[in-house]
């Protein structure tokens, strides 16, 4: 009842919003779930399915703002955020306060790409992925990459910004890692 959500695959991960009754009979609770749909990048979605995706991501961003929820989208390969000025160019288009991003690093391009990056989606970000992948298939311990991280951390907390820091990847894939790398991350984040 109510359901809101992309009906087609735009290269997002779509979030499916329902209001529903609660078990009281009371309208008006909502449940989210995540679906992984078939990704395009920018450039493979036309000037039509680009004004729909906007109109609908507006649209739930309102349905999730009133019931205080942040509607975010991560920056990702193979996606219509697979760049920063793609990123850019949705949170423009879309143009509402509950629609914002998640950011990560790319080991694809240049620290230089990353930082600049970084700063430009800042305004927009709620949360940051965070890992240490120096090149693509390697995972190392976030204390090799503080240095990086701490500079990192500089331009995503400039202006008073305050995102949620959200260690993505184990090292190792072991939840063994997991208490290391989070003192890392606090130890980085508290200097």
């Amino acid at each position: 009842k109510g359901r809101r959500a992309f009906d087609d695959a735009y290269g997002l991960n779509a979030i499916i919003v329902r209001r529903s009754a609660d078990k009281s009979g009371k309208e008006g609770v909502l449940s989210i779930e995540r679906e992984t749909l078939p990704w395009e990048r920018t450039e493979q979605v036309t000037a039509e399915e680009y004004g729909r995706i906007v109109t609908e991501t507006r649209a739930l961003a309102d349905l999730c703002a009133g019931a205080g929820i942040t509607l975010a989208f991560e920056c990702h390969g193979n996606t219509l955020t697979d760049d920063y000025h793609s990123s850019m160019k949705l949170m423009q288009d879309v143009g509402h306060p509950n629609a914002k991003m998640y950011w990560q690093p790319n080991n694809l391009y240049t620290v230089a790409y990353n930082k600049e990056a970084a700063a430009a989606l800042r305004p927009h970000l709620v949360n940051v992925h965070v890992f240490n992948w120096p090149r693509p298939g390697t995972r190392e311990v976030m204390a090799n990459a503080r240095e990086l991280w701490r500079e990192y951390a500089a331009i995503l907390t400039a202006e008073g910004a305050d995102p949620w820091w959200l260690l993505e990847f184990m090292p190792d894939d072991s939840p063994a890692s997991l208490d290391a790398e989070a003192r890392s991350l606090r130890e980085l984040l508290n200097e």
